[in-house]
């Protein structure tokens, strides 16, 4: 009050010379006081802008005056003029401050990524926990938001702040249950040679879009190995499965990325690791399919790094084309075949390697 009661403060006027009619400094730390205030602090700023503005046009414009001027009471105008701005500033709402709004979840499950959007742009976010949440920003841009709601229940606040006064410009209160919107009762994994067979099923689904399946070698980065659709939203159980075929040597981790239909996600990750390792034999596979057109596919299991030589060769035992020639390393392989230029009929596919040679037949239909 000290600091406003200096803004309506006056002196008086002496003729063809400047007197300071505010104390300036004074004023501009009254406007400084109104810093860090929410979006109705913005009023009042703009009010005593226009207060300083005024007095400083009055020290330059009006300040060398006759007497007779002095008749004019600016002890009572100023005030006046001041009140008046405020007022209608105040019954204008925010007009002169900015609009905000949040959308997103108010109630989300833990462990889970929400996303919220502003309609405004080029501002700031914060989020604050209470009463035991651990929520965390997972990234964030001028005008959407991903929180992770962490491990245990509570509530939490997003704040959207103006850059960059920091005010705060509107928000949106959270609350983390323990109710999950997809509810897993098993996740398992089968392997068939290269393949790898998941089998998940959820005891109830609200608003699930669907899975994506996610794999990793130990200790590099997660891969999209195929997506599954959801139920959508249901009471009663559902089984999945998906298969990733053709996975290389190896030892892998899979999740399942379950995503909802507003972009929302959460984690479930398999318990056990799944071992791609050298088969114990070689062996030279069936084509798949067969017959075929125009494309097949070879599979072929080496129990030992060796070089490798397949070739086709037409009924009558005419070498019609090389499909592999290298060294490789011991696992499970595959060799993709396109008989786009061949003639319908049957072919023999001949594998050998240092000890081991085995041939198998195929039928192109055209």
């Amino acid at each position: 009050m000290d600091n406003l009661k200096l803004l309506i403060k006056t002196n008086k006027i002496k003729k063809r010379k400047q007197v300071p009619f505010v104390n300036l400094p004074a004023a501009e730390n009254y406007l400084n006081i109104f810093h860090h205030y929410q979006c109705s602090s913005y009023n009042y700023r703009i009010s005593v802008l226009f207060m300083i503005i005024f007095y400083k046009f009055r020290s330059t414009k009006l300040i060398s005056m006759n007497t007779k001027i002095k008749t004019f009471s600016f002890r009572t105008f100023l005030p006046f003029c001041f009140l008046m701005i405020t007022s209608v500033l105040l019954s204008s709402g925010n007009v002169l401050s900015q609009s905000c709004s949040v959308t997103g979840p108010a109630n989300v499950p833990l462990n889970t990524h929400i996303l919220y959007l502003t309609d405004i742009s080029g501002q700031n976010w914060e989020v604050y926990s209470y009463n035991g949440a651990q929520a965390q920003i997972v990234f964030s841009n001028d005008d959407s938001l991903m929180v992770n709601s962490g491990p245990t229940p509570g509530n939490f606040t997003v704040y959207v702040l103006s850059n960059p006064q920091y005010n705060n410009l509107c928000s949106v209160n959270v609350t983390v249950d323990l109710t999950l919107p997809v509810e897993l009762s098993s996740f398992t994994s089968n392997i068939d040679q290269r393949n790898v067979t998941l089998n998940w099923t959820t005891v109830s689904e609200e608003n699930n879009s669907g899975f994506q399946i996610e794999r990793s070698l130990i200790n590099e980065d997660w891969r999209s190995a195929g997506f599954v659709n959801g139920a959508g939203t249901l009471n009663s159980p559902v089984n999945y499965s998906f298969t990733d075929n053709n996975v290389p040597s190896g030892i892998y981790r899979y999740r399942l990325k379950q995503i909802d239909f507003n972009g929302n996600y959460e984690y479930h990750d398999l318990r056990n690791e799944v071992i791609i390792g050298k088969p114990d034999k070689f062996t030279l596979h069936q084509n798949y399919p067969n017959p075929f057109n125009p494309v097949t596919k070879i599979n072929y299991d080496l129990a030992s790094d060796d070089f490798v030589k397949i070739t086709l060769y037409d009924i009558s035992g005419k070498e019609v084309r090389t499909l592999v020639n290298e060294f490789r390393q011991a696992g499970f392989h595959s060799a993709e075949f396109n008989a786009s230029e061949l003639t319908s009929g049957i072919y023999i596919y001949k594998l050998e390697s240092p000890g081991f040679t085995a041939m198998r037949r195929m039928i192109l239909v055209k």
